[in-house]
């Protein structure tokens, strides 16, 4: 059976780096919040062009952090590709916001711009588009839209991570857009949010602590 999932090629390639990382964590007992965390949000940051970077335990908590970080809240919709894992979609409901799919184009399976333009209405409050199999989504035509129509685009970019057209929309995206991405920067599901503007980081990171509150 040939398994759905398989990344010894990829992990016996870093194998000796993983296994001191992990023994790092181990003898320092700090699983939550430690210098390995910290060491991980600042080279992800480097590498991305942004400005902050925040971990977070998943990419729920990631994208659920960032939306209400823009101000989604009760009673807003929020535009997202219909071509996606569930949790871009259900973090919106989680935001207590209406999800509003949109097709994707078939030559990219990205979200279509068009389609999203004609999905905005006055309940609105946010783009939510995905970078999906290594491609980025079309930042630069959503941001400009989301700018005309003061809307937030926060982009989940689990699958295309350092991807040089999402990065490069990361440093062009200026502070006064509110615009968050999300990504997954190893196979093991370590999530971070990337974010240019300081006001935003504040309040991603007050999100941040009070989601992980327990």
């Amino acid at each position: 059976m040939i398994p759905q999932i398989d990344l010894k090629r990829q992990h016996e390639a870093l194998r000796s780096e993983l296994m001191d990382a992990a023994l790092r964590v181990i003898d320092s007992c700090r699983f939550i919040l430690g210098p390995e965390g910290q060491a991980l949000e600042r080279e992800l940051t480097a590498v991305c062009g942004a400005r902050h970077g925040l971990g977070t335990g998943s990419g729920t908590d990631a994208l659920l952090i960032a939306l209400k970080a823009v101000g989604v809240k009760p009673g807003d919709e929020v535009i997202t590709s219909a071509f996606s894992f569930v949790a871009s979609g259900t973090t919106i409901l989680m935001a207590g916001a209406t999800p509003v799919f949109v097709d994707v184009d078939p030559g990219t399976f990205n979200v279509d711009p068009i389609g999203v333009e004609r999905a905005i209405t006055p309940r609105t409050r946010a783009i939510v588009p995905v970078h999906l199999y290594g491609q980025a989504a079309p930042m630069d035509t959503l941001c400009d839209l989301a700018r005309a129509r003061g809307l937030a685009v926060v982009a989940d970019a689990a699958q295309a991570n350092s991807n040089r057209l999402q990065t490069a929309s990361t440093v062009r995206i200026p502070a006064s857009l509110s615009a968050l991405e999300v990504g997954s920067p190893t196979r093991a599901r370590t999530w971070d949010l990337r974010i240019n503007s300081p006001s935003l980081y504040q309040l991603s990171y007050r999100g941040f602590v009070r989601e992980a509150a327990f």
